[in-house]
């Protein structure tokens, strides 16, 4: 059976847009490369996320110009090798925090910790244990069930307002939907609450998996949404106040430590703040 002439050129032209986006998706994958973690992240039965002890990541955002590696020790932990025990004579510091003790976007060398301890100079380890998203929730339950065995001589907990306080509030993690520990007060002593196990995943089908892990569909979608970002009115913010009113009407805005008087929810996750930094202390 012989093809009309419109089959033919319709054949040609889906050959021919087949063979372009295959040489585009290959350009894209050889030319941009976005930034991304979860390869060194882990489920977390206690934790609800962890850094998965051993893995790596050269992580390349072409559009922020980032460049950076990310490795995880034995210990689970974006640090250097660290063995379980400091040598005799020597002092350890252990930091514990959220995404700006881990460093994202910096090597290990420009990070807070370690710039600590090219200060403090030789005797003296700073121990990196900071997690992108953790809470102070989370903070506390690593520092005893790991940070204690590594016996640091002084602990510091960093502690971010801007959201700290929010991720304490939530049982999963903020703008996701990981499942996380959170803790109330009862009393006047914190319950921990408990973390569900994830669910898991259908395995996504071939066409599926494709398209999910295409470089190219990535690229324009992440552009198109760029685009119509960049076309949005800008709203100018209020003269003097670093935020929108907008943003105050949710109890969960990071941008309700600004306000005063706290909303009753939010007045409770800064309770509980206050006894988890007070656990903390307490427990070294």
């Amino acid at each position: 059976m012989q093809l009309r002439e419109w089959q033919k050129k319709l054949a040609l032209v889906s050959i021919s847009t087949m063979c372009a986006l295959l040489v585009a998706e290959v350009a894209a994958r050889f030319i941009w490369k976005p930034g991304e973690r979860q390869r060194v992240i882990r489920y977390d039965a206690e934790l609800g996320w962890a850094l998965r002890a051993g893995s790596r990541l050269h992580s390349i955002d072409t559009d922020r110009g980032l460049d950076y590696q990310i490795q995880i020790n034995e210990l689970g932990w974006r640090d250097t090798p660290r063995q379980r025990h400091a040598a005799p004579g020597v002092k350890r510091v252990l930091m514990l925090g959220d995404s700006m003790v881990f460093g994202p976007g910096v090597d290990v060398a420009q990070r807070s910790s370690n710039q600590l301890e090219a200060r403090l100079g030789p005797g003296i380890e700073v121990l990196n244990n900071g997690v992108g998203g953790w809470g102070t929730d989370q903070e506390f339950l690593s520092l005893c069930r790991d940070g204690f065995d590594l016996r640091p001589d002084v602990v510091i907990l960093a502690l971010c307002l801007v959201n700290d306080v929010v991720n304490n509030s939530l049982s999963h993690e903020f703008l996701g939907s990981a499942p996380k520990p959170r803790f109330q007060l009862r009393h006047g002593k914190l319950e921990k609450q408990f973390v569900p196990p994830p669910e898991q995943p259908k395995p996504p089908k071939r066409f599926e998996h494709v398209l999910r892990h295409s470089r190219l569909l990535h690229y324009v979608g992440k552009h198109v949404r760029i685009l119509l970002a960049s076309r949005r009115p800008s709203r100018p913010p209020v003269a003097g106040v670093p935020y929108y009113p907008e943003n105050l009407e949710s109890d969960m805005s990071h941008w309700n430590v600004f306000k005063l008087p706290y909303s009753e929810s939010f007045e409770s996750a800064f309770r509980v703040t206050e006894a988890l930094i007070a656990a903390v202390q307490d427990s070294c």
